[in-house]
C-alpha cells in the first residue's frame, strides 16, 4: 500500500513596498498558510473526506445570514411605520 505524506505546517508572509520621494506606502501584504495533505493509494486526498462536512456547515452558516437579514428588513420596515405613525 502507497502512502503519501505531505507535512508543512507553516505561515508564509509576503509584502510589496512602493517607496515614494517622502513616504513608503504598502500595497500588498499576504499571508499564506500550508497545512497537512495526506494522498493514499487511490488516489484521494484526506480533505476529500470532510468535504462533507464542511458542506454541511456552510448550509448551516447561509442559513443563519438570511435568517438574520430577514430580521433586520422585518425590524427596519417595523420601525419605520412607527416612525411614519408617530411623525
Amino acid at each position: 500500500m502507497k502512502n503519501i505524506s505531505v507535512n508543512d505546517t507553516g505561515i508564509y508572509s509576503s509584502s510589496m513596498l512602493i517607496t515614494d520621494i517622502q513616504e513608503s506606502v504598502l500595497v500588498q501584504k499576504v499571508k499564506l498558510s500550508v497545512v497537512e495533505v495526506s494522498v493514499n493509494e487511490g488516489g484521494s486526498s484526506s480533505k476529500d473526506t470532510d468535504s462533507h462536512q464542511t458542506e454541511g456547515n456552510n448550509w448551516i452558516i447561509i442559513c443563519v445570514v438570511i435568517v438574520i437579514i430577514i430580521i433586520i428588513i422585518c425590524v427596519s420596515v417595523y420601525y419605520s411605520r412607527v416612525k411614519g405613525k408617530t411623525g
